[in-house]
């Protein structure tokens, strides 16, 4: 069925250069929306203090809500497995991988991108001119929502105006 929505149904509850957090309150859903932009540094307590402070920055009254998490997270994550990270497309999880699986885990999201049974497609979401290719963005949910309605791929023809080939 069709949902409209309308800016009263949205409220923004944090906004920075790195983290969007929006309410989506509508009479047939109620989501959390966050977009986040994960330091790209691997001092651990830069990592740790910032994903603490993310989850500091979401009041307690919306942990039982769904949640579409939209993150360039600067992470490689699969190697390590558990309800929220799967086998598909695995690479080496690193120190950012690490903590950003941490924080999946503590808030109940999974990665729909690493598991075959929901991911169809190239795992490629990052391309850098001069030192190869990788997964480091990714749309994680709550464990609330069946797989059975999920479905994940990466589109590469959206085109951003960049100047070169990036995210």
């Amino acid at each position: 069925f069709r949902r409209v929505l309308f800016r009263s149904h949205f409220r923004i509850i944090h906004g920075d250069d790195r983290r969007l957090i929006v309410r989506l309150r509508h009479p047939q859903l109620c989501l959390l929306l966050l977009v986040l932009h994960a330091p790209c540094d691997d001092d651990e307590s830069v990592l740790h203090a910032w994903w603490k402070q993310t989850s500091s920055l979401i009041p307690s009254s919306f942990a039982s809500w769904s949640w579409l998490v939209m993150t360039d997270a600067n992470s490689r994550v699969g190697t390590v497995r558990s309800q929220a990270v799967g086998p598909e497309g695995a690479e080496h999880e690193n120190l950012r991988g690490s903590l950003f699986h941490e924080w999946l885990l503590q808030h109940n999201l999974w990665l729909p991108q690493t598991f075959d049974s929901t991911h169809t497609g190239s795992h490629v979401t990052w391309k850098h001119p001069s030192q190869g290719q990788g997964r480091i963005d990714y749309i994680a949910i709550s464990s609330d929502v069946s797989n059975s309605n999920v479905q994940s791929w990466v589109h590469d023809k959206i085109d951003l105006s960049l100047a070169r080939e990036d995210h």
